[in-house]
């Protein structure tokens, strides 16, 4: 642990997590709600310092605080639960969790795996609950204050956290003792992949989507390759688990070579079984019906017109399905919101070393580092060759997964120097799919999906050295084998399907990728 807390800085702290569970609903229901969390806050931040704690955000319903002694944080989460019921509401809508982990602030604002760590198992509870995570409970079992108890209730996966986590709830005579299963990915209804490594990066995606959620249907995650929709949507159906009472399922379309088996995956992921006398579409909105469900519809991008079609009827027949798609391609269905994934945002040219490891691509690079190459030294001339790394890999998530086992046997100088051909170096990668075994074989998936007319296009644009406008691109490109009239249909079509970007202005231009160029 560390000596002192403070507003600013970085180490190892015992992390306090509260939030108020159903806190829309309480909202609507309490004319005062604004007046009782803003009394909320001040009471916890009241009860923390006197436990050498320091209150670090109160955002929203929520609220973080660090302390030197995860005894420390035991003691205040106690109080703040045995008091500020009352302040929300008679039933006790406060839930806490603590645990002991790594973070840093900049600029004030605090980050790291440790936080996140907290909130999850903060938002795995119940109102009237305290949550405790088994490397806290380490630190305070030999001494535990007077009237406090631990009760072990097992291993639970969390959202976005690799391998089960043990859990502790605290009991203590003040204290609710008896509440229903938490709110993991054990008991809530789903066929949400374990993930092995952390969500980074994307909090801003994660959010916008949510929110976006809440009012489109349908709505398709865009972006080129290797650019990450795939983990963000899966991070968003962990998110919203709580909002379907049926659940979230995942069908993977990536394996699927034939229209017609679409279908037949979603029906396989739903566990629909085809009955006499009708057919399998029919059987799968009839398991649906009127059932709160999210369906995730992952890489459609090869199998457009089937999943456009599958997806058309069942929205038409069931009207609480939502569905989330994540595609290469537009789906162009009436009432598709949209919503493009860049590569993630990369160090300032003239960022500082510490200012740098929070630039979101870095925070992945170094996340995934440490499980490979935990010595990493990030001294400033390592982390100015790590930033490097990460403008040369544009910041494309993909690139970054398979550029940092190498760190295991190259320094990040050595790496740098090598990623001068990188669609040569970055392969070997240890997916279970073809497409993400290389970067150049995700480039390869994209460009096969192309018509001929498209592919003239790709081949004829790549040469250009930085942005281009559309006037540019017509007066260019076009040949007799391809007419100006065509030009701009044909931008639009690449548009569509992620690999021409655009770059918004007065007047919009479009670039590719380095990496997709090359």
């Amino acid at each position: 642990m560390v000596d002192e807390v403070t507003t600013s800085g970085a180490g190892t702290f015992a992390f306090l997590f509260t939030d108020i569970e159903g806190s829309t609903a309480l909202a609507e229901k309490l004319e005062d709600y604004p007046t009782r969390l803003d009394r909320l806050k001040r009471f916890v931040s009241e009860t923390v310092a006197p436990h050498s704690g320091a209150v670090l955000d109160m955002t929203g319903d929520a609220t973080l605080s660090a302390f030197k002694r995860a005894g420390d944080a035991l003691r205040a989460a106690v109080d703040i639960q045995v008091g500020g019921a009352s302040l929300t509401d008679e039933q006790g809508q406060l839930r806490i969790g603590i645990h002991v982990g790594k973070a840093a602030s900049y600029k004030s604002v605090w980050s790291g795996v440790g936080i996140n760590h907290t909130n999850r198992i903060c938002t795995a509870g119940h109102g009237g609950q305290i949550l405790l995570s088994a490397a806290a409970r380490v630190l305070v079992e030999e001494h535990l204050p007077e009237g406090i108890g631990l009760l072990d209730i097992g291993q639970h996966h969390l959202k976005d956290l690799a391998g089960p986590q043990r859990l502790f709830q605290v009991t203590h005579p003040a204290l609710r003792s008896n509440f229903p299963r938490l709110r993991t990915l054990e008991f809530l209804p789903n066929n949400l992949p374990k993930m092995l490594t952390s969500f980074v990066g994307r909090e801003n995606e994660l959010s916008d989507i949510k929110r976006r959620m809440k009012e489109a249907r349908l709505l398709t995650v865009l972006g080129p390759g290797g650019v990450g929709k795939s983990r963000l949507a899966l991070q968003v159906g962990a998110e919203m688990l709580n909002d379907f009472d049926s659940g979230v399922w995942v069908v993977l379309l990536a394996p699927l070579t034939e229209s017609h088996l679409v279908p037949q995956a979603i029906a396989e992921a739903l566990a629909v079984a085809e009955g006499a006398g009708r057919g399998l579409t029919e059987a799968i909105v009839e398991h649906i019906g009127k059932s709160s469900l999210l369906l995730i519809l992952d890489n459609c991008e090869h199998l457009t017109s089937a999943v456009a079609g599958a997806v058309h009827d069942l929205l038409q027949q069931c009207p609480n399905l939502k569905v989330l798609a994540t595609s290469r391609h537009v789906l162009a269905l009436q009432g598709e919101a949209l919503h493009r994934i860049e590569p993630l945002p990369l160090p300032a040219e003239d960022a500082s070393p510490d200012a740098a490891l929070h630039a979101p691509a870095m925070e992945l690079l170094l996340d995934r580092a440490r499980l490979v190459a935990p010595n990493l030294d990030l001294e400033s001339g390592s982390v100015t060759y790590l930033q490097d790394i990460c403008r040369r890999l544009e910041g494309i998530p993909l690139a970054i997964e398979l550029a940092v086992p190498l760190l295991k046997t190259l320094s990040p100088s050595d790496l740098l120097s090598r990623l001068n051909d990188r669609l040569a170096v970055l392969k070997g990668g240890t997916s279970s799919e073809r497409r993400h075994e290389t970067l150049f074989a995700t480039i390869d998936w994209g460009h096969d999906l192309l018509s001929e007319s498209e592919r003239l296009l790709f081949r004829r644009i790549s040469v250009f050295p930085g942005s281009f406008s559309l006037e540019t691109a017509e007066e260019v490109c076009a040949s007799g084998d391809l007419p100006a009239q065509q030009v701009f249909d044909l931008v639009n079509l690449l548009v569509d399907k992620s690999l021409v970007s655009v770059e918004e202005g007065p007047r919009f231009r479009f670039y590719l990728l380095d990496t997709i160029a090359d």
